[in-house]
């Protein structure tokens, strides 16, 4: 799962009040005749339920509400369940089962984008040179110093990756777009 969807963490967690709220109202087509004037007082007792209520609900129980003297017997019909992200989250619910993403980029992270897209450019540098697979090559580029910054600390993985001998700084003949900045890139391939 985390290879491909490009994740580093996957973790089972079963309080997700951390992450999300939950939202609720009632569903005006199922139960407009049934509360008529009693609407309010029933929207206001939905907003008073508990995670674990809401919950409960989704999962298909009943649960009982008191609305002007008579109990009612609720059921996931008689109401919309939303769920909405807290910041830095982004959420999908579906059968009750949530999927929880944190968007919050770290500069380790956005680091790694950059070195990842460093060597997508490489990779199609290859290609347009007609390497083969398995040549050896070194590399000489100049770019901005959060570039320069992201590939230094990434230099093994881009070496890896693109089968680099050496990454050093200076002129490339070929001038790339790298997400919003300009660099510059040549490639060698290594003599056998």
């Amino acid at each position: 799962i985390k290879e491909e969807l490009n994740v580093k963490k996957l973790t089972y967690i079963k309080d997700l009040t951390k992450y999300m709220n939950f939202n609720i109202k009632p569903n005006f087509k199922e139960v407009g005749k049934v509360f008529g004037k009693n609407m309010n007082e029933f929207r206001d007792k939905l907003n008073e339920l508990t995670d674990e209520d809401i919950l409960s609900l989704e999962n298909g129980d009943v649960i009982k509400l008191t609305i002007d003297g008579t109990e009612y017997d609720i059921d996931k019909s008689m109401v919309l369940i939303g769920v909405e992200a807290k910041k830095g989250f982004d959420i999908e619910m579906n059968n009750n089962r949530f999927v929880i993403l944190n968007t919050t980029l770290d500069q380790d992270l956005i680091n790694e984008g950059i070195a990842r897209e460093f060597i997508s450019k490489i990779q199609n540098l290859r290609k347009t040179y007609d390497f083969d697979i398995a040549d050896r090559i070194n590399i000489m580029y100049d770019a901005s110093d959060e570039i320069k910054n992201a590939i230094d600390a990434f230099a093994d993985y881009v070496k890896k990756e693109t089968l680099a001998i050496e990454i050093t700084i200076g002129k490339g003949k070929e001038q790339l777009k790298l997400n919003d900045d300009e660099i510059s890139v040549s490639l060698e391939k290594i003599k056998k």
